[in-house]
């Protein structure tokens, strides 16, 4: 039985004692050393030294576009996640976590949601659009594709383009969205749960009454500089940049504080916390190592092997995640051409032909063969998480769909050849193509669940077939789930493992 107390857990069933449970919630503004929503920008908040931090609290914003500009629409998988690089979880000058490259991650990890989920909440907390169905070409002449799921409330079917302009969700940059504030063209308000930022608030809730110092939360955004960064536009409209920035406005904290009205004479709750932590217990919890790395274009076909040295010497690793975005293109007028028109450069670009997957840890092969097929690589991906990966086969793999030089071969293709706001719906094949290693004993949050490193570093071997159709460079983004481990003792907190 864990001995966590029961206010600090996230797992359990209600036990109907909650009547002396109550939550307050409250609404925290930016501090002043916020520079802004826009390219880079970061915003800070500072949360109070009361109660207990529940991990449903969240943080809001809008996005907005200045009239006139033209390329200032969220990229469909990630939605608003295509603001966010840094999260950083603060307790006084002390870092507790960071979580990096957050775009990637949060839109890689959409797709271990149910599609309920995924299609029906997020499309609304971050404009997530995902939703697809079984359905015909536009012709009608071939049947059972995936396409997007026109019954879905923000989708709107003219001819055989699928459009979600009239509900303003996707769009921020026409007269549809002029109702969302004055002067400019505003999104609607978008959420980002804390506890997708940071993985410790996943598991437990964090006392905020223990601590002597304040819990400040910092994110820092991304840039804006090619599509795909944060927008891309609409079909047959170009990526433009003397336009103005996207901006983050409206950001706020909003902070579910746990409190209980304990019974006179008792000890109370946070008096039965202090004793935990002073008792020397410590909340184990898991941070994102996060490394990134590129593979240069290719002069022609081939496979490319890429050997990447992680690190991690002397962690406890319970699995590693890699998406592999096209490699950002800066510069004239090859901005317009920066990553996918739908996606941006949230997707990971499967190969046309097979790729291959090798983990060595102490110097020894996780796999005593590498993975060298799309569905070995897709299901030890399933295996990361409780739940498996789930996206159709169209989009975690193109092959079947091309042929050896690339090229789509029209009866195999298994996304309808209908439009999503003007583009090609036969963009999203192979685009999400992740990797992922699973090195955990079990699925729970317990002290070393997860695989010991020595003091050798890890290396990830990737091998990516190119074609003469795709020979462009690849960013390789990797995150290493590591256990860490929180102690509070007298009102100072510490990490151990990092």
């Amino acid at each position: 039985m864990s001995r966590i107390p029961r206010a600090l857990r996230n797992d359990l069933q209600d036990d109907g004692l909650g009547q002396s449970q109550f939550v307050e919630t409250r609404k925290i503004q930016p501090t002043s050393g916020s520079t802004g929503g826009g390219s880079q920008g970061q915003i800070r908040f500072i949360l109070p030294k009361q109660g207990i931090l529940d991990k449903d609290s969240y943080i809001s914003f809008q996005i907005t576009a200045p009239p006139g500009t033209t390329n200032h629409r969220l990229p469909v998988a990630a939605g608003a996640y295509s603001v966010l690089d840094v999260a950083t979880l603060y307790c006084g000058g002390y870092q507790i976590q960071q979580t990096r490259g957050l775009g990637h991650l949060l839109t890689m990890k959409q797709y271990y949601r149910t599609p309920h989920d995924r299609d029906k909440k997020q499309s609304i907390r971050n404009g997530c659009f995902l939703a697809q169905m079984i359905d015909t070409d536009a012709a009608g002449g071939t049947t059972g594709k995936w396409s997007v799921d026109t019954t879905q409330p923000w989708a709107d079917q003219v001819a055989t383009d699928i459009t979600i302009s009239s509900v303003g969700y996707f769009i921020t940059d026409t007269a549809a969205d002029a109702g969302f504030g004055p002067g400019l063209f505003v999104s609607p308000e978008w959420r980002i749960y804390l506890a997708d930022l940071f993985p410790l608030l996943y598991n437990e809730n964090l006392p905020l009454g223990l601590l002597n110092d304040e819990i400040s939360i910092v994110i820092d955004l991304g840039p804006d500089n090619c599509r795909g960064e944060r927008t891309i536009t609409l079909g047959g409209i170009n990526w433009v940049n003397a336009d103005p920035n996207s901006l983050v406005v409206n950001c706020e904290l909003n902070v579910d504080l746990i409190f209980y009205d304990d019974p006179i004479g008792q000890p109370t709750t946070m008096d039965e916390m202090r004793t935990f932590f002073e008792s020397g217990e410590r909340l184990v919890f898991t941070d994102n190592a996060f490394i990134q790395s590129t593979q240069p274009a290719a002069a022609g076909p081939g496979v490319i092997t890429n050997n990447v040295l992680l690190g991690l010497d002397h962690q406890v690793v319970r699995h590693i995640l890699m998406a592999t975005p096209i490699l950002n293109i800066y510069g004239g007028g090859a901005n317009n051409a920066a990553g996918n028109a739908l996606l941006g450069q949230y997707c990971s670009k499967g190969s046309h032909l097979q790729n291959t997957l090798q983990i060595n840890i102490n110097n020894q092969p996780v796999f005593p063969n590498e993975l060298d097929s799309d569905n070995k690589i897709f299901n030890q991906l399933s295996q990361v998480f409780p739940t498996p990966f789930k996206v159709n086969s169209a989009m975690s793999s193109q092959v079947g769909q091309v042929n050896a030089a690339g090229a789509p071969v029209a009866s195999q293709v298994r996304i309808s050849n209908k439009q999503f706001d003007l583009l090609a719906q036969t963009l999203l094949t192979g685009e999400a193509h992740y990797y992922g290693v699973n090195l955990s004993k079990t699925h729970q949050n317990v002290l070393n669940a997860g695989t010991s490193i020595g003091r050798q570093p890890v290396e990830l071997v990737f091998g990516d077939t190119k074609v003469a159709a795709d020979l462009a460079g690849r960013q390789l983004l990797i995150w290493a789930n590591c256990e860490r481990l929180l102690s509070i003792v007298k009102g100072k907190i510490s990490v151990s493992g990092s």
